[in-house]
């Protein structure tokens, strides 16, 4: 349990770990809805959820935890050993996420917004919220076939409005991504994403990530679009 004191501290010190661990919340972490629990097995239950399909940046997370407030806890495999997940019980941390930055408990599908303090923070607290939230749904791909080469990042979610929101933000820091409607048969979702060399280049040096894996894929993506720069500026001078 975190002692209120700690709890005050964090409201008046919003820092580059904090809004970092709120955007991976944001993406890929779940409030335990109070009131179904309560519902359902008679009391409240004050879970707090955070899922990958790798162990790598969940193991970074466990150190934040501590770091912010003393949480203590592991990470377990879950749904069949495809993915892990961070699980812990902490009534003062379930009301200060869902209180302090609106982050919705149980299902999030539409609701998600930037949170108010996110959005009055500096550039720097922006970018770091905007890491976790990509090192959470954001990805990056090399898709190679005999008709066309692409490279892409993007960061994926149902919900339009903070996409829209985010990409203002990535505007401002000099990277530009375009939204995407997806669908796959009867469901669909958003994306904003950009193949521009540029921008992605941008999008590296600008947005602190911490995922290790994520950060590995996206520096072989940039290495691999200057090799074919590099290789396409020779072809062009040998013909001229």
């Amino acid at each position: 349990m975190i002692k209120s004191p700690l709890k005050i501290k964090v409201i008046k010190d919003l820092n580059e770990d904090l809004s970092y661990l709120v955007g991976v919340l944001f993406a890929d972490g779940c409030l335990r809805d109070i009131w179904k629990t309560y519902e359902n097995k008679g009391r409240f239950t004050f879970e707090i959820s955070i899922t990958d399909e790798w162990t790598d940046n969940l193991q970074k997370i466990l150190g934040l935890l501590i770091k912010l407030f003393n949480i203590n806890t592991n990470v377990k495999s879950c749904y069949g050993g495809r993915w892990y997940r961070i699980l812990f019980n902490s009534n003062v941390l379930h009301r200060f996420f869902n209180r302090v930055f609106g982050m919705p408990m149980g299902y999030k599908k539409r609701k998600l917004v930037i949170p108010v303090l996110i959005q009055n923070s500096d550039n720097k607290l922006k970018k770091t919220f905007i890491a976790g939230f990509y090192d959470g749904d954001g990805s990056c791909t090399n898709s190679i076939t005999e008709k066309s080469k692409t490279r892409c990042v993007y960061i994926s979610q149902s919900d339009k409005r903070i996409l829209i929101d985010m990409n203002n933000y990535l505007k401002i820091f000099g990277i530009n991504l375009y939204l995407r409607r997806k669908t796959r048969k009867d469901f669909f979702w958003y994306e904003i994403e950009t193949k521009n060399s540029k921008d992605i280049n941008n999008f590296y040096k600008e947005i602190p990530l911490r995922h290790p894996i994520k950060i590995r894929k996206l520096q072989d993506l940039i290495k691999i679009t200057e090799e074919i720069c590099s290789e396409t500026s020779t072809c062009l001078a040998s013909i001229s």
